[in-house]
């Protein structure tokens, strides 16, 4: 006698039939940002340039024009000190909006 195999399902149950994130183009029908705006660079407001083209998904081509240079401290061989970008995040979030198209199409 000869054992079948079973037949695996057509379709995967892990996957749900989802309505597709269409791009949303004009910026005056985005909802706001979730991040408080600031006027000043401050320490709570501001993201540096690696973490934000990793938290995007931008490039450095893709970063907005304004940002703040600050040197900071560095240890490695000796001390030294290291050049930081910093970036105001809710313009850094906004460029990834452009990006995608709108804030629903960058999260998804």
């Amino acid at each position: 006698m000869r054992h079948q195999l079973p037949v695996p399902p057509t379709k995967s149950p892990a996957r749900t039939p989802s309505t597709p994130i269409v791009r949303q183009d004009d910026e005056s029908k985005w909802r706001k940002s979730r991040i408080k705006p600031t006027k000043t660079l401050n320490l709570s407001s501001q993201i540096n340039r690696t973490k934000a083209m990793a938290l995007y998904r931008l490039n450095v081509e893709e970063l907005p024009n304004s940002y703040d240079i600050d040197y900071k401290p560095v240890s490695f061989a000796r001390v030294t000190e290291a050049k930081t970008y910093l970036y105001l995040e809710v313009d850094v979030e906004r460029a990834a909006w452009k990006k995608n198209g709108g804030p629903e199409a960058f999260e998804t």
